[in-house]
């Protein structure tokens, strides 16, 4: 019988420009698992993103590796002398980071890029991450949802922090990224805490108050009052959503910001609104650098740690 022939690439399997490392950690995770889902619940990534993973793999070596059905996964016979490079791939390229990584690379600070909408909502992590034993330092830049994501491709982030309206499906079919939702949030009508209650408020009712918002919630409710040929009277725009909640105590002023940006402490000095014409829900995501050449892995995998924890208490799914 012939050797088993990778499409003339056996002899340069170790060739890291076309193979991602990644793939090979996802390839064996499966095999350990003995399944695309339950790989996909450990690796924390959708089972979609494993399986554009694998078949990467498979059209990089011309070789089918799995055999595929509703109930199990098996390793064909390429699979299986596969694995053994695999294996070999694995703990020569560990032994290789050991070797060559600067070991100061452990103290970088970790660069973490947030879309501008969401920095007032992800304080609370921030102020975790400094709270952490391990106190792991970071760089912190904020810019277009866009633009932070492209940074992240670009290998110029450990992790891209941005908002996602859309399904798990839709957000993380990315390989190369293992994403996470780490916080649920919604932005929330309010006034200062002495003012007379306002129940169910229409948009007409409310573009006859003063309003105190930060630019993009600005932008966003201009557009809404004009379709119903509305204006809008600006009080006051600010940078920040979380000293807004501080502005409005003394005014008769509305706003509407991020519910997880309001500090706690300043709960007490306002009052919530209900309008159902403002109701909005949406999800922070957090996406990681999966390239353990680039940036931080030892930090990124800390960081991953706490949001795992904090994700527990502040968001369900």
């Amino acid at each position: 019988m012939l050797p088993l022939q990778f499409t003339n690439h056996r002899q340069n399997l170790y060739n890291t420009i076309m193979l991602n490392p990644n793939q090979v950690r996802y390839f064996l995770m499966v095999v350990e698992c003995g399944s695309f889902r339950q790989a996909a619940r450990q690796l924390s990534i959708t089972q979609s993103a494993i399986s554009a993973s694998i078949k990467g793999l498979e059209d990089y070596l011309g070789q089918e590796l799995f055999v595929r059905d509703k109930n199990r996964t098996i390793l064909t016979e390429s699979g299986k002398k596969f694995q053994g490079w695999a294996e070999k791939f694995r703990q020569d390229f560990q032994a290789m980071k050991r070797e060559f990584r600067n070991p100061s690379s452990q103290e970088k600070p970790l660069k973490i890029g947030v879309a501008r909408p969401q920095l007032d909502s992800i304080v609370p992590i921030l102020e975790k991450l400094l709270e952490s034993e391990s106190k792991i330092p970071f760089i912190l830049q904020s810019s277009s949802g866009q633009a932070i994501r492209e940074e992240l491709k670009q290998g110029n982030l450990d992790v891209a922090i941005t908002i996602n309206v859309g399904s798990d499906e839709e957000m993380a079919d990315y390989p190369e990224e293992n994403t996470h939702f780490i916080l649920k949030d919604e932005l929330a009508l309010i006034c200062a805490k002495g003012l007379s209650p306002i129940t169910d408020p229409d948009l007409s009712q409310l573009s006859q108050k003063p309003w105190i918002l930060t630019s993009s919630t600005r932008c966003h409710l201009e557009e809404m009052f004009e379709e119903h040929n509305l204006n809008l009277i600006v009080l006051a725009e600010v940078d920040s959503a979380r000293i807004i909640p501080r502005l409005i105590r003394n005014t008769d002023a509305l706003s509407l910001v991020p519910k997880q940006s309001i500090p706690p402490s300043l709960l007490p000095a306002v009052q919530f609104i209900n309008c159902k014409d403002l109701q909005y829900q949406f999800r922070i995501q957090a996406a990681f650098q999966t390239n353990p050449l680039l940036g931080n892995p030892e930090a990124r995998t800390r960081l991953l740690q706490i949001l795992t924890e904090f994700k527990k208490s502040h968001y369900c799914a």
